[in-house]
């Protein structure tokens, strides 16, 4: 066995210095001439032996990180291929064994819960549902755009390219996060400029870098469409994305530390640094900003650290082109504190926040300063009876968004009138319903303490919130009723661990719930609905290893769904969504007699659903 895997590597790590330097080569040679096909095989073969390697490697030695990367790795190499091979494009039964494969890993990545994996997971699930659009295009006997095989054969090919730049990268480097998605990020634009260059009947490179750099540049209509348009719904809200770097000072914090007497003495806490990636979106035009800040870096510290925060800034003058805008907001932050061999003790915490924005062209600056009145929370050192813990009041925070317009094109037709004749014409043909998929990361909240729990373990403090999980929907959607029905699947845990003691908890749960939109104010069209969820609970609690107490139950539960989209026409092919879930009562009992409380409140912050019907 270690033979095989030390002969696997080296082949892997062979395969992967080949597939460099050839996809290097076929990138830089001239596409449609003989040499480019040679390198372009050299660098298939060599890029499926990497992919084939580490699958067998991940087998080998269990390491689903690695077999996902594989698998992911391994379609794109064989779909470019097969592009070339056959350009109708037409699947065969291997095709589609491979596309299941896809399918299937993407969910895969996107139920790990880890930030690199959200990221390649979201790209194979683009991946798979845009083959998946192309084969059914061939089935119902349509033709496909021109050159289709080309795009897919330069998509796929760049993107087994970027895989391996990307191992290249974190084998020489300490494989922070960033660098996993660097390559991603800094290469995927050569997809678009190779797709519009080879693909246009008269490309003009010169004219494409110059586009590149206008939309960098961020010209004024661009980056504020309401300002120069009024108040019309497709100027309602733009999506913005970015990134913070924030500072909580240590300040009057207060928490203990035991001397060498045994006695508990004050002592003070760390200052902490994060840096955290942002989605959000101005809304009510220029007068508000939504967003959902992730951390993705933070100093290692004892003490505390924050989690995600969602939140809300009003501008009492709307953000406008080259000028400072005051804000005020508040949020909603969670926050874990530890010390020692203690619990993570899970938090809320509700700051209130002011700050300016600066707008030039698509770029959004931000400087702001976050204040949390209720601060002070009781924690239990040594496994006794809670001690005051004061947590840090102030926060400094410096951060970029960049704006992007999605829904502007669409303004003219719905002014004139055709987007409403094309509603109501396809309406009545049923050609509106349709199937929708949707993903995105969600939470739960626990919404009361487990008494019993407190009292058999009290170093283990309280479920409060469980870990951020992928949430996957599929469901249906009828047009003139407005109503979505929809099963959604969720898997998450809670874990609490002190003193030796440690309790895991976990859900699966697959949720039928069905919702009508009512209203619509400008786009902004909230929803609400009854959801019967099937759940299965199971619980275990350990000391040093060895089971004290276990819990399992399968169980039905009732509750209820609410949120609203963004929707600024009924024609689009995919919208934004936010979605609330309630699911009140219910127990878990436990072996040694103690229950757990699952009253829940889940928050799905921005849901990308797709209506794959409307393409």
């Amino acid at each position: 066995m270690q033979t095989l895997y030390q002969s696997a590597l080296f082949i892997h790590i062979l395969a992967g210095g080949v597939a460099l330097l050839s996809g290097l080569t076929a990138l830089l040679l001239r596409k449609f001439t003989p040499n480019h096909p040679k390198a372009g095989r050299v660098f298939f073969v060599s890029t499926l032996l990497v992919a084939v390697t580490a699958i067998l490697m991940a087998a080998l030695k269990p390491n689903t990180f690695l077999l996902l990367i594989g698998v992911f790795t391994f379609y794109q190499t064989y779909a470019g291929f097969r592009s070339v091979q056959d350009k109708s494009l037409r699947p065969t039964g291997l095709d589609l064994l491979v596309w299941l494969a896809g399918a299937v890993n993407g969910v895969a990545m996107l139920m790990q819960g880890e930030l690199v994996l959200w990221v390649f997971g979201g790209i194979q699930a683009g991946l798979v549902l845009n083959d998946l659009r192309t084969y059914l295009t061939l089935w119902r006997g349509k033709a496909l755009p021109p050159k289709a095989w080309l795009r897919r054969h330069l998509g796929m090919m760049l993107g087994a390219f970027i895989a391996v730049i990307t191992a290249f990268v974190i084998v020489n480097t300490d494989g922070y996060w960033w660098q996993w998605i660097g390559p991603t990020l800094v290469l995927s634009p050569l997809i678009v400029y190779w797709n519009i260059r080879l693909t246009s009947k008269n490309p003009k490179p010169a004219l494409i870098i110059g586009a590149l750099c206008l939309l960098l540049a961020a010209q004024p209509l661009l980056a504020q469409p309401y300002v120069e348009g009024g108040k019309t719904r497709h100027r309602f809200a733009q999506l913005n994305l970015g990134t913070d770097f924030g500072v909580l000072p240590a300040g009057n914090t207060r928490s203990w530390a035991q001397q060498t007497d045994g006695s508990w003495a004050n002592t003070g806490l760390p200052a902490q640094s994060m840096t955290r990636l942002i989605v959000g979106g101005t809304h009510f035009w220029g007068h508000a900003d939504f967003f959902i800040a992730f951390p993705v870096w933070q100093q290692q510290s004892q003490g505390y650290r924050e989690r995600v925060e969602s939140g809300f800034r009003f501008f009492p003058w709307r953000i406008e082109q080259s000028k400072i805008r005051p804000y005020a907001g508040f949020s909603h932050r969670a926050l874990v504190f530890s010390a020692g061999d203690g619990a993570d003790k899970k938090t809320h915490r509700l700051p209130l926040s002011a700050g300016v924005y600066f707008n030039r062209g698509s770029h959004l600056f931000d400087l702001g300063i976050s204040y949390t009145h209720w601060n002070t929370i009781d924690y239990p050192f040594e496994n006794a009876a809670g001690r005051s813990v004061q947590l840090p009041q102030m926060g400094f925070r410096v951060g970029y968004k960049y704006m992007l317009e999605t829904t502007l094109s669409a303004e003219k037709n719905w002014l004139n009138g055709r987007t409403a004749r094309l509603t109501d014409t396809l309406a009545k043909m049923g050609r509106l319903n349709g199937l929708t998929v949707g993903i995105g990361p969600s939470v739960a909240f626990f919404l009361k303490a487990s008494p019993e729990l407190a009292a058999n373990y009290p170093g283990l403090t309280q479920h409060k919130i469980g870990n951020i999980f992928p949430e996957l929907m599929l469901g249906y959607y009828w047009h003139k009723p407005d109503v979505q029905l929809s099963a959604v699947y969720r898997s998450y845990q809670s874990g609490l661990s002190a003193y030796g003691f440690e309790q895991q908890l976990q859900r699966r749960a697959l949720t039928l719930e069905a919702y009508r939109f009512t209203g619509d104010y400008h786009g902004f069209v909230p929803f609400f609905g009854p959801a019967l969820s099937w759940e299965r609970w199971s619980a275990a609690t350990s000391r040093n290893g060895q089971s004290v107490a276990e819990g399992q139950a399968n169980m039905l539960r009732a509750g209820l769904t609410a949120g609203w989209d963004i929707r600024p026409d009924r024609l689009q092919a995919f919208y934004l969504r936010t979605v609330v879930r309630w699911f009140p009562g219910k127990n878990l009992g436990m072996s040694d007699g103690t229950t757990l409380s699952l009253d829940q409140l889940e928050v799905n912050f921005i849901q990308l659903v797709i209506l794959p019907g409307r393409w």
